[in-house]
């Protein structure tokens, strides 16, 4: 049986509902002959806005694996996503009289150590144009640290 999602401007039911994505990763470098390197990562969603809050986004995104010879299972990354609110959604929103963010926009940089085998100590440090949809928010600078255990 299909899924039934609800159509924000209309409250109606509809199994009118797919998605789309194109993603790329290429390696840039190999100055180890191994997947060591730079590699660029992209990626672009759609989807439709009728039944979907974010419909529309593009990633961008640089990564290095073992970017120092003396950490070869260390990762540093930093990338940019952009994810575009539905229109139907904000017309919706706005009608209720409340402002809705046409996008949010993140900016990320992280690295990732090992620590010992199977460990790892993940930073990152985010800054985000419009963090939430609704209300209009002021921008987000946020640092994330975890620990991975990987068995």
């Amino acid at each position: 049986p299909p899924s039934h999602y609800t159509e924000f401007t209309t409250g109606e039911k509809s199994d009118n509902n797919y998605g789309m994505y194109l993603a790329e990763t290429v390696q840039v470098t190999k100055p180890y002959g191994d997947a060591r390197g730079w590699y660029l990562d992209s990626k672009l969603d759609y989807s439709p806005d009728s039944v979907n809050a974010i419909n529309k986004a593009f990633q961008v995104s640089a990564f290095n694996v073992g970017p120092f010879a003396s950490r070869p299972a260390d990762m540093a990354a930093v990338g940019l996503t952009k994810s575009y609110y539905s229109k139907d959604l904000r017309d919706v929103t706005r009608s209720y009289g409340l402002e809705a963010a046409p996008y949010t926009l993140a900016v990320t940089a992280s690295y990732a150590a090992r620590l010992i085998p199977g460990v790892y100590l993940i930073s990152g440090l985010t800054y985000t144009k419009n963090p939430v949809f609704t209300p209009i928010h002021s921008d987000a600078l946020l640092l994330q640290e975890s620990l991975n255990f990987l068995f």
